[in-house]
C-alpha cells in the first residue's frame, strides 16, 4: 500500500505550470514590446533635452551679445552721424579735394597742384574693409605752416592719413621763413 498511496499522492499533487508559462511569456511580451520602447523613448528625449540646452545656452549668449550692441548703439546714435561722415560708404573724392582746399585757403598756402591718384571706384568688394582714394598734393609753405597744414589735416572729420610726406627746401637760405615744398600723398578712406 505503500507504493500505491505514494503514486496516488504523486499523481494527486500536479501542478498545473500552464499559469506561470503564460505568465512569462506576457512578461516578456510586454517586457520586450511596451517597456523596452518606452524606455528607449525616455533615453533618447533626455538626450535630446540636453542637447536642446546647451543649444539653448549658445542662442542666449547670441542673445546678450545682441543685446550689448543694442544698447551700444542707442547709447551712441548720436555720434553714429560723425562715424558716416568719416569714412562714407562711397568715395566721394570731390569732398576729400574739398576739405584739403579749405585748408589751404585758410591757412593762405600756396598748392601748385592736387592729383587723385589711380583708384579703383567701381571695383565693389565683399569684404568689409576700407578702401582708399589717394591724392597727391604739392604746397609750399613755411614750416611753422606745414606742421599746422597736417594738423590741420588730421583734424577734418573725414578719416584721411598722410602715407607719403616729402620736404624739400626752396631756395638755399637758412631763415625760419624759408620756403619748403612739400609732397604729400593724401589717403580718403570709404567703405
Amino acid at each position: 500500500m505503500e507504493k500505491s498511496s505514494l503514486v496516488r499522492k504523486l499523481l494527486g499533487k500536479k501542478k498545473d505550470y500552464t499559469y506561470t508559462i503564460v505568465f512569462f511569456l506576457v512578461f516578456s511580451f510586454f517586457t520586450f514590446f511596451v517597456i523596452r520602447p518606452n524606455l528607449l523613448t525616455v533615453f533618447e528625449a533626455h538626450a535630446k533635452i540636453d542637447q536642446l540646452n546647451k543649444v539653448n545656452a549658445q542662442y542666449e549668449e547670441q542673445i546678450k551679445k545682441i543685446i550689448e550692441l543694442q544698447v551700444f548703439f542707442e547709447t551712441n546714435r548720436d555720434q553714429l552721424i560723425h562715424l558716416n561722415e568719416s569714412i562714407p560708404a562711397t568715395p566721394q573724392v570731390s569732398k576729400v579735394i574739398a576739405d584739403i582746399n579749405l585748408v589751404i585757403e585758410e591757412m593762405e598756402l600756396e598748392s601748385d597742384r592736387i592729383e587723385v591718384a589711380e583708384t579703383k571706384l567701381k571695383e565693389k568688394t565683399k569684404k568689409q574693409s576700407l578702401q582708399p582714394v589717394s591724392l597727391n598734393v604739392n604746397l609750399k609753405s613755411s614750416f611753422e605752416n606745414a606742421l599746422a597744414f597736417i594738423k590741420r589735416i588730421y583734424g577734418q572729420r573725414r578719416l584721411k592719413e598722410i602715407k607719403d610726406l616729402t620736404i624739400q627746401r626752396e631756395s638755399s637760405s637758412s631763415t625760419q621763413s624759408a620756403e619748403l615744398r612739400l609732397n604729400l600723398k593724401v589717403d580718403g578712406f570709404y567703405l
